[in-house]
């Protein structure tokens, strides 16, 4: 289940789901499937993934929320790489062993 929001650090960002792929001009104006905005504290995911999917993307953009918090100072490709790998690594650990907190 997707949580309506979801706490990083001593903030809550609101969850929200879009119509529409969101597009990050930093990256060429390319589509993504969710994008978190500390500015704003939300955390937007596109609504036509699975919700499977859904929950990784989700884990994602919170590995982001927490490199902003912790100030973990990478370059935007190197963020992005190691984001992706925490998340997928992390997601299938959690999914596999029904591990909830």
């Amino acid at each position: 289940m997707i949580p309506k929001q979801v706490k990083i650090g001593g903030l809550v960002y609101q969850v929200k789901l879009v119509d529409e792929p969101i597009v990050l001009e930093e990256y060429g104006d390319r589509l993504n499937e969710g994008m978190i905005e500390c500015n704003t504290t939300t955390i937007s995911l596109y609504s036509k993934m699975s919700k499977e999917y859904m929950g990784l993307v989700l884990l994602h953009e919170i590995i982001h929320g927490i490199f902003e918090y912790m100030e973990i100072d990478t370059s935007v490709d190197e963020a992005e790489t190691v984001v992706s790998k925490l998340a997928n690594g992390l997601h299938q650990v959690l999914k596999d062993n029904d591990l909830k907190f």
